[in-house]
């Protein structure tokens, strides 16, 4: 249901209301208003399946009813309007005030007029048309429930095959360290075997020493000679 009733008034009295409903101008003059808070500020009342929004400020108050199910967005930008409306009037009397509130509440009921409204609706479009193509494809013969089966197990694979190349490649290092070691252990068993053949070697190389020279006897001497 949109908004169904308006009414401007100042801290005394009604200076206008639109469409005409004696028990809401009766409710809002008589009750509501007398007890308003002297300061600017707004508030939302609940009357029954009804809401009724009004603005305080200056020395005006600006009263708008919907229903409960109507957006409190369009009831506030209503009052919003008239209000900048009303400041702008020259000759704010009842009857123009009444044309006031009844041609802005035909604006503000009328869903075209509604931006935020007309931006969900295209909002609203482009899901129906991404849920067209969706249709289109499985017209096809392409099931989605397949296809998004066939993503997770291309995903599972990719997995697989990321875990199974890391298992290869331990298993690779592990190898080469492995080959290492060993040549490492037989090149240094080449080098003891090498070792131990020089060693050998100069061993049985090693000449004899000569043998110590005879002694070699004194020569005699001769026995004097006498006269």
């Amino acid at each position: 249901m949109p908004i169904i009733f308006a009414l401007i008034a100042d801290t005394e009295r009604e200076i206008g209301s639109a469409p005409s409903n004696q028990p809401l101008r009766d409710i809002i003059v008589n009750k509501v208003l007398p007890k308003l808070p002297a300061d600017d500020h707004k508030r939302t009342l609940t009357m029954k399946d009804m809401e009724l929004h009004y603005k305080f400020e200056g020395n005006y108050v600006y009263f708008c009813v919907a229903s409960a199910g109507f957006t409190k967005r369009t009831c506030w930008a209503y009052i919003e309007d008239i209000q900048e409306k009303f400041t702008k009037m020259n000759n704010a009397n009842g009857s123009a005030v009444k044309k006031l509130l009844k041609d802005r509440m035909a604006f503000f009921n009328d869903p075209k007029n509604d931006k935020i409204a007309a931006i969900n609706q295209n909002l609203d479009n482009v899901k129906d048309v991404m849920i067209d193509n969706i249709d289109k494809i499985l017209d096809r013969g392409e099931n989605l429930g397949n296809l998004v089966q066939a993503t997770d197990e291309l995903a599972e694979s990719g997995n697989d095959f990321k875990r199974g190349t890391a298992k290869v490649k331990r298993m690779m290092c592990t190898r080469w360290v492995i080959l290492a070691i060993i040549l490492v252990v037989v090149i240094l068993l080449i080098i003891l075997v090498l070792a131990l053949a020089l060693g050998l070697g100069i061993g049985l190389r090693i000449p004899p020493a000569p043998p110590a020279p005879a002694p070699t006897a004194a020569p005699a001497t001769p026995a004097p000679t006498t006269a």
